[in-house]
């Protein structure tokens, strides 16, 4: 779950810095980029940034991880296909 969260972080920092839609100041303004400049939308913008919350409480651990949140997020898993089938879209687009 981890490193599938990071992939897709640095897959949305990679194209915010490739195409220069802007300076993200962390990993939940480069999602918030791609929604603005109509990469995703933002349904799937919002799942992506929680999903950033949920991995850096699973790097930080600032808390005790809620076993019910990380179970709630295993019933999400499309959202990665999903978040990748959009972004392929735009590039097959240009």
């Amino acid at each position: 779950m981890l490193e599938s969260i990071q992939i897709v972080i640095d897959i949305a920092c990679k194209i915010a810095a490739r195409y220069n839609l802007g300076n993200p100041q962390n990993y939940k303004e480069c999602l918030q980029l791609l929604h603005h400049h109509d990469y995703i939308d933002r349904d799937l913008m919002e799942r992506t940034t929680a999903m950033v919350g949920l991995r850096n409480l699973l790097v930080h651990e600032y808390t005790r991880l809620d076993r019910a949140r990380l179970l709630e997020a295993l019933d999400h898993l499309e959202d990665f296909r999903t978040f990748i089938r959009a972004v392929t879209k735009q590039f097959l687009q240009h």
